[in-house]
């Protein structure tokens, strides 16, 4: 006989339970939200709440970068979409929210992903008039662009009969 039983996989969580972690993200409670990660991990971090919003578009609207932070170390997809199919980004942008915007930059957001609107987290910045958030946007976009032109530069070849890469 077998003394250690086969693992069963965990219960998926429930809709209220969803809810109930999106809440908790979006009020600043770190420890229910860490609590249902450990309970749940990657079964609930990219769930959508009733209103079809994700803990980390919630945590971004309300300015909760530790809570940002958290879900995108746990694995929270950094570009999912919530509510009128806005980004995280988006809605730090909308909401003015610098440290949470600069967390999900970090992380890689896309500050072009456009929403259902059609707008960009960069042109909802911009909209609301938060200069400190264009800017931040603005000099990540440029820093983005210049380390991707240098990769392009370490992986060019020489277009001569050699191949060789170029010093």
């Amino acid at each position: 006989m077998n003394p250690n039983p086969p693992h069963t996989p965990p219960q998926p969580p429930t809709q209220t339970e969803i809810n109930d972690f999106c809440s908790a993200a979006k009020m600043g409670y770190g420890d229910k939200v860490s609590s249902y990660l450990d309970r749940y991990g990657e079964l609930i971090i990219n769930e959508r709440d009733n209103v079809r919003d994700t803990a980390l578009t919630w945590a971004a609207w309300m300015g909760h970068a530790d809570i940002c932070r958290l879900l995108i170390e746990r694995g929270a997809a950094v570009d999912a979409l919530g509510m009128t199919d806005r980004s995280a980004l988006g809605w730090a942008a909308r909401g003015g929210r610098q440290e949470a915007a600069r967390v999900l930059l970090e992380a890689g957001a896309d500050i072009n992903l456009k929403d259902a609107e059609g707008n960009s987290p960069l042109q909802i910045a911009s909209d609301a008039n938060r200069q400190e958030l264009v800017m931040l946007m603005n000099d990540v976009s440029q820093r983005r662009a210049e380390d991707l032109r240098a990769k392009k530069e370490r992986t060019m070849v020489c277009p001569s009969c050699c191949g060789a890469r170029p010093n």
